[in-house]
């Protein structure tokens, strides 16, 4: 009969190895490139989320005039709320079913596909086009925060935690502010639709990097 000393030690040592695989995996230096990358991902959806905004006068001349522009404008940022009423709490019901990084390429994917919409519908001159884009846009991009809280979370530890969240808060807040610059000029000196469609090919480069975070992961 074992005694009471080599059970207890057994049951110690069944307890801390779930930490001790963490603690391998927050102790790799790939977490860094994870880090970048999940902050690049969320920096091309922010990107995108602003281009209406930083695009409010132009579109004004652009589309078809009508008396009823600032509610037609007001949609777009309407249209992508009404999602995130609810799938935020689904997003991470799903995150943890299917794994965060999974889960970061899918709503990546969802940004692509309704920027890619939204820059269609300013094309034709269409705002039903545009709502469309902007809800598809709508289920993925608060979902994308979700995911990437996560993952940052099962690569870092202790006082890192906090650390990557304010990083991946900070870099990614960077995608308003080069919207904020890039898209009036792109508009004014170009064309309109052209800054849309870079929004798109940035959420595109978005997607490509969340599935790169799958490999690494």
């Amino acid at each position: 009969v074992r005694d009471q000393a080599t059970i207890s030690k057994e049951n110690a040592t069944s307890i801390t190895l779930p930490s001790s695989d963490m603690l391998k995996k927050s102790s790799l230096r790939a977490r860094w490139l994870v880090l970048s990358l999940a902050c690049v991902v969320m920096t091309g959806s922010y990107y995108a989320y602003d281009i209406p905004s930083a695009l409010h006068q132009q579109l004004q001349d652009y589309m078809p005039q009508s008396p009823h522009f600032e509610t037609q404008f007001n949609l777009l940022y309407t249209v992508y709320s009404i999602p995130n009423v609810i799938l935020p709490l689904f997003g991470g019901n799903i995150v943890d079913r299917c794994g965060a990084p999974a889960c970061l390429a899918l709503f990546a994917f969802f940004t692509v596909l309704g920027s890619s919409f939204l820059s269609v519908g300013v094309a034709a001159k269409s705002w039903y086009i545009m709502y469309i884009g902007r809800f598809v846009f709508g289920l993925g991009g608060e979902s994308l925060c979700v995911a990437q809280s996560t993952i940052l979370s099962e690569w870092f530890e202790g006082k890192e935690v906090a650390f990557a969240m304010g990083v991946g808060l900070a870099v990614s807040r960077s995608g308003s502010i080069l919207n904020n610059v890039w898209s009036p000029k792109i508009a004014n000196d170009a064309r309109i639709e052209a800054a849309f469609w870079l929004g798109a090919s940035l959420t595109g480069i978005s997607l490509f990097l969340a599935g790169m975070s799958i490999v690494i992961d």
